[in-house]
């Protein structure tokens, strides 16, 4: 090598550049084609940020010495500085042809099959360059970052481990402190998470996602206010870059502040189009506000983009779900599935969907192929019990098999409860959890008991914070100081907004406006779907997200003194929600006609005219059936209009194939509403009519 390129090769390995890049371009002006002085320009380029320049000097050097391994290996590294994931991938290839075990490649390797979302691959390839450079610090940082994203470590654990090692190799490398702050987080470490991610900071002060990540980790740590504080106060140009957008999105997200939300992960959006969690992040969110139409286009854009992405299509199933398309939802897991058999969270969804539609035995299939392979952190292995012993059997199941269901799931419940030092669970082990079975609304048992054990398996695991007043101090926020008007809310959740308008508005609407001020909660569609059904001269509507502990806390914020849950039971957040006791008096009624076994519900509201009596008089009714204090109304507790008959009952009997000589008899209840032993009667309508029709809601 001549002297002349020996010393700015020098001058560049003790870091200074401009001394460096003046030597190169003298070596070039004598011969424009020297390919090392070409491909030491480049990476110059490279280091200042000029990706651009920096590709094409590198390859202008491959054109002249198209065996340089390591230009390739740098060009690998430009073309994913430029979000060139393919090319970088090409650029690992052209080396490991040459070289199956270098380290470098197969580092590049690694990081450009990451973004390509071919996750097991990545792990593949950094597991290989750690095997042939043991002291490789970034790839063993790589390699736990790999392990957290592809699910492959399920708590941690090992992805901790494989961050230390490049720590303790090179105690400099920002992204070892930055993925082992991600590793802590996932193992519900918040302080020594944001300790890891606040030391690679420290190291790059320039990189945006550490700058992210910190604000991210100090939200999750419990104080979100900090968290946007802190991104207020960064430099402009450094809240203006697509990761910081994104994590800012996402910390307006936790403290339900939507639009503003969606306006940052559409910054993040504008800022690197090709940013696939980008994508995903403004497609969860804006499914969360019941754009359901946009959600599915975004997230259709980054399903392009990376096709093999499990998690985006089970993102986007969500949506399809949410928005009612149920059968497009069950077809989108089912193609999935053929491509990745093992994907846990796209399997626990099919199983919902599954269950929702009625195809149990899939439903089984799915959620114990997922309790024997929890494949992440979230999949708490208890939920998961509890979620496959609250399989109901569904439609056309025997009474035998119903009772042999009942006993099965008590036997879980009393296993579940008597479980030792129960640890909390995390938000979003939460929302996994599992609801009481609502076929037992209709077994015709005694279901008290039962509700009540289910109960006592998540009172003692919801986090303590949660549970920071005790019930006499918040009844105690009952008592009026000179107010007179009494807030009273309506929680509603999503997909059931239509029976609660037609059962509650009018009730709702009619409220006594001299004394009462009514509150409605639910997410952004909710609200807009109510809005049409509601006076909103009167009510006030209150937005809450998917969070259960921030929507506890905006709904307490609300000064809310009595609150009625239209429903519990029916879905994770309106379960849960009540043990967080986010007003002095909760009271449920009819939406689920049972008790709710949850003893933070004070009050169920029910009527004379529905409770069975054990005596003669209305006074027998027995209230043992109930963990609430029951309460009894002379009516129905419901304000509805009159149902319009058909304006041709002719015509409307022929649409259902309904001869004119035959008789109908409606039965307006779902299948799986109905008790076998209930089949005794149907057929007995049906000997006494031989020109009877039955119709039963399928």
């Amino acid at each position: 090598m001549k002297a002349p390129l020996q010393k700015a090769i020098k001058e560049h390995q003790d870091g200074n550049l401009d001394a460096a890049e003046k030597l190169y371009q003298q070596i070039l002006a004598g011969d424009p084609g020297q390919a090392t002085a070409l491909h030491y320009l480049g990476v110059i380029d490279l280091q200042r940020g000029q990706f651009s320049s920096a590709r094409q000097r590198i390859e202008a050097s491959l054109k002249r010495d198209p065996n340089d391994m390591a230009a390739w290996n740098n060009l690998a590294n430009v073309m994913y500085a430029l979000g060139h994931w393919t090319e970088s991938l090409r650029c690992a290839a052209e080396v490991l042809d040459r070289d199956a075990a270098n380290a470098v490649a197969l580092n590049h390797q690694g990081n450009a099959l990451l973004r390509l979302r071919e996750d097991q691959e990545a792990v593949t390839a950094f597991r290989a360059a750690v095997a042939a450079q043991p002291r490789y610090a970034e790839a063993w940082s790589n390699l736990g970052h790999a392990l957290l994203v592809t699910g492959t470590t399920v708590d941690g654990g090992e992805a901790e481990a494989c961050c230390r090692r490049a720590i303790e190799l090179s105690p400099g490398l920002a992204a070892a402190h930055n993925h082992l702050g991600l590793a802590l987080n996932q193992q519900q470490r918040a302080v020594e998470a944001l300790a890891s991610f606040q030391q690679a900071a420290k190291l790059a002060p320039h990189m945006p996602q550490v700058v992210a990540n910190c604000a991210v980790a100090t939200a999750e740590g419990g104080d979100s206010q900090a968290a946007l504080a802190f991104l207020e106060s960064l430099p402009p140009e450094k809240q203006d870059q697509a990761e910081v957008q994104r994590a800012w999105g996402h910390i307006l997200q936790r403290v339900d502040e939507p639009e503003a939300a969606i306006r940052r992960l559409l910054r993040a959006v504008e800022l690197r189009p090709d940013s696939v969690e980008s994508l995903v992040s403004l497609g969860v969110a804006l499914r969360q506000q019941g754009r359901f139409d946009d959600a599915v286009d975004v997230l259709q854009r980054a399903a392009t983009r990376c096709p093999h992405d499990m998690s985006i299509l089970n993102s986007l199933a969500n949506v399809l779900r949410d928005k009612g398309d149920l059968l497009g939802a069950r077809e989108l897991c089912d193609v999935a599935l053929q491509v990745d058999p093992t994907h846990s969270l796209l399997r626990l969804n099919r199983a919902s969907l599954c269950e929702r539609s009625g195809d149990i035995d899939t439903a089984r299939q799915d959620l114990a192929y997922v309790v024997d392979h929890p494949t992440t952190s979230l999949l708490n292995p208890t939920l998961l019990e509890l979620r496959l012993a609250c399989l109901y059997p569904g439609a056309g199941a025997t009474a035998a098999e119903l009772r042999s269901f009942r006993d099965q799931l008590t036997t879980v419940c009393d296993k579940l409860v008597t479980q030792s030092r129960p640890a909390a669970w995390s938000l979003g082990e939460l929302r996994q959890a599992a609801v009481p079975p609502l076929g037992l609304l209709y077994d015709s048992q005694d279901n008290r008991k039962l509700r009540e054990r289910f109960a006592e398996i998540y009172r003692p695991r919801l986090a303590g914070p949660r549970n920071e007043l005790d019930d006499r101090s918040l009844k105690t926020r009952a008592v009026h100081h000179g107010q007179t008007r009494h807030a009273v809310g309506f929680y509603v959740g999503r997909q059931q907004e239509s029976v609660f308008a037609r059962c509650m508005s009018g009730i709702v609407n009619r409220l006594e406006q001299d004394s009462w001020q009514p509150l409605v909660f639910g997410t952004a569609s909710t609200l807009v779907k109510l809005q049409h059904h509601l006076d909103q001269r009167r009510v006030q509507f209150v937005e809450v997200g998917e969070d259960l502990d921030h929507t506890a806390m905006r709904m307490r914020a609300t000064g809310v003194e009595l609150l009625y849950f239209w429903e519990v039971g029916t879905d994770p957040h309106n379960y849960l929600l009540p043990f967080l006791r986010v007003a002095p008096i909760q009271v449920t009624s009819w939406g689920v006609p049972d008790t709710t076994g949850v003893r933070e519900v004070d009050a169920y509201l029910s009527s004379e005219l529905v409770e069975t009596p054990w005596g003669a008089e209305a006074s027998d009714i027995d209230v043992s059936l109930y963990t609430e204090r029951l309460l009894l109304a002379s009516t129905l507790l419901t304000f509805q209009p009159k149902v319009t008959r058909p304006s041709s009952p002719a015509q409307w009997l022929d649409s259902l194939n309904v001869a004119a000589t035959q008789r109908l008899y409606l039965c307006t209840q779902k299948l799986e509403k109905l008790h076998p032993d209930f089949d005794g009667y149907l057929i007995d309508i049906l000997r006494q009519d031989p020109r009877g029709i039955i119709a039963i809601f399928a």
